[in-house]
């Protein structure tokens, strides 16, 4: 069966119909002129589609890769069959598929192309595309009346010879023209039909631009909509970033924290060990003197009856204890004096010693062996007060633990945010006072870092929890600070600076014009116009330390 291509809307696109005969054809549509079917308009691309007869087999639409696509009842194909009542659309050119029979598609595809026409007004293009259908279809109702006509004059020339069937052939053009009748009376039921049809179908498409046109306005605010929503995640994104970097520059500082506390503990312990090997070491030294000067001692009550008197250097008045280290050259002249006499004396003894030396070695032997025996009971006294040293010392390491703990609860200080160190000396029980005072800087500076973080996190919405965390954990260093005594203080604005105010206060300057970096500059008597940052110190009246001094900008300095 033929098929028919209708267009939706004349006015628009091309008004007539497009017929596709039977037989194997392929028919090509697009904008260009060489197209079978030429749509003239911008949406349609050159060669947008081709529709292939195969026969038997049916009419296939394909669509040759165009930018706007090819659509059967609202679906994007690229290759379907169409049928009779099928909605046909190229890019926004619509056609309606409907089909007639072989002779009447023949001829209107010999008799020429279907008609192009350019884009008009709505109304008349589509009642000029009315009136051709209404005029195709009268012209094939009057074929048919022609050849009903031709077949009533050739049966009333047949009556003329056979006037012996006139009574039957009148009777069968009485029966002709009640047929003519009812034809006629059908072609005007048709055509009322055809015309309410056709009212339907402008409701319907006028409908259906409606439904287009509402449509199209719900697809601009969608795509507002995402525009809108692309934005926003970009900025979450971008509040994101800044979160990141914010948290990364928070590890940082925890880090360097973390860094600077293990420094300060591996220095203090190298410190430590430095001074317990000095003193260690000062220990020894002042052991060998004492040692050398009791041997010195011995050596002298041993042959102090064979020395003359005068023949050695003079002692101090103090003894050797009084100052070992300074008498320390002293203290080896008068050894080395006292060994040149002993051995003078031992030469004038030598032939004595030949002479009688094996009984006084025996003497010797027997009182080195009593000596040993007393020196072995000795060491096993001193074996035993060791082990008792060495309990009392370890009760006396426990005893400190117990009290390092108990000075730290006073102090207030919480042993998982600082270390404080308790000296060895367990007779003071006191935190050094340079060491407290270092702690409360790295406090204050630690306090300072976090009121710039907050300052910078109070804006954001996504960085509140975060925020939340930082004030508690300013909160915490503040009430540190507050249970040692750390207050903080400030110069008024106005206050004329005088020399007292020297050991509290620290005049800046700008770096340059419109710059918040400002540097130290020696202290100047001025009138105060601004407070960089207020100072700290600890105590109260005339034992205060100053940690930190006020940071103020004097008339003249501010610019």
């Amino acid at each position: 069966m033929a098929l028919t291509l209708r267009p939706l809307k004349p006015g628009i696109y091309p008004a007539g119909v497009f017929p596709i005969p039977d037989g194997e054809r392929t028919f090509c549509v697009g904008r260009e002129p060489g197209n079978d079917l030429v749509v003239d308009h911008a949406s349609v691309s050159a060669r947008h589609a081709r529709i292939e007869v195969a026969g038997e087999a049916g009419v296939e639409v394909v669509d040759c890769g165009s930018s706007k696509g090819t659509f059967v009842n609202g679906i994007r194909v690229e290759r379907r069959q169409i049928r009779p009542g099928d909605l046909l659309r190229f890019a926004t050119a619509e056609f309606r598929v409907s089909g007639t029979d072989g002779e009447t598609a023949t001829r209107k595809l010999n008799g020429g192309a279907a008609p192009v026409v350019a884009p008009g007004s709505g109304d008349d293009g589509e009642r000029a595309a009315m009136k051709i259908a209404f005029q195709e279809e009268r012209e094939a109702l009057k074929r048919e009346i022609s050849r009903l006509i031709g077949e009533n004059g050739r049966f009333e020339a047949e009556s003329t010879g056979l006037r012996e069937k006139l009574a039957a052939a009148e009777a069968r053009a009485i029966a002709l023209g009640e047929r003519v009748e009812e034809q006629g009376s059908r072609l005007r039921h048709l055509q009322r039909d055809l015309e309410e049809v056709a009212a339907r179908e402008s409701r319907l498409q006028a409908s259906l631009s409606e439904a287009r046109r509402e449509v199209i306005e719900r697809e601009g605010v969608i795509a507002g909509l995402r525009y809108e929503i692309g934005t926003k995640e970009k900025q979450v994104r971008q509040l994101e970033e800044q979160r990141s970097g914010l948290q990364r520059i928070c590890d940082d500082h925890a880090a360097a924290g973390v860094r600077w506390q293990e420094s300060w503990a591996d220095l203090s312990t190298r410190h430590e060990a430095a001074i317990a090997d000095r003193l260690a070491a000062e220990g020894r030294a002042a052991d060998l003197l004492a040692r050398l000067g009791d041997l010195e001692v011995r050596l002298l009550s041993d042959w102090q009856a064979w020395i003359e008197s005068g023949s050695l250097p003079e002692r101090p008045a103090g003894g050797p204890a009084a100052d070992p280290a300074a008498d320390a050259t002293t203290l080896f002249q008068r050894i080395e004096a006292t060994a040149a006499e002993i051995r003078g004396q031992l030469d004038l003894i030598e032939p004595i010693w030949h002479q009688y030396g094996d009984g006084v070695q025996a003497e010797l032997a027997r009182r080195t062996d009593q000596r040993r025996t007393d020196l072995d009971g000795v060491e096993a006294e001193i074996a035993r007060r060791r082990e008792a040293l060495a309990a009392i010392e370890a009760d006396l390491t426990q005893f400190r633990e117990t009290m390092d703990a108990e000075v730290r609860r006073a102090q207030g200080l919480s042993r998982k945010g600082i270390e404080v160190e308790i000296p060895e000396r367990f007779e003071s029980m006191v935190i050094a006072k340079d060491r407290e005072q270092e702690i409360y800087r790295a406090l204050i500076e630690r306090l300072e870092v976090l009121d710039l973080l907050l300052e910078g996190y109070r804006g954001s919405r996504k960085l509140r929890e975060v925020a939340q965390e930082l004030t508690a954990f300013r909160n915490r260093l503040v009430a540190i600070l507050e249970s040692g005594g750390v207050r903080p203080f400030e110069i008024a604005t106005g206050t004329f600076l005088t020399p007292k105010h020297r050991c509290e206060v620290q005049v800046l300057s700008r770096k340059g014009w419109g710059t918040r970096q400002y540097s130290e500059t020696p202290f100047q008597p001025g009138e105060v116009v601004k407070v960089v940052r207020p100072g700290y110190r600890v105590g109260e009246g005339d034992a205060a330390v100053i940690l930190r001094k006020v940071e103020v900008l004097i008339r003249g300095g501010e610019d």
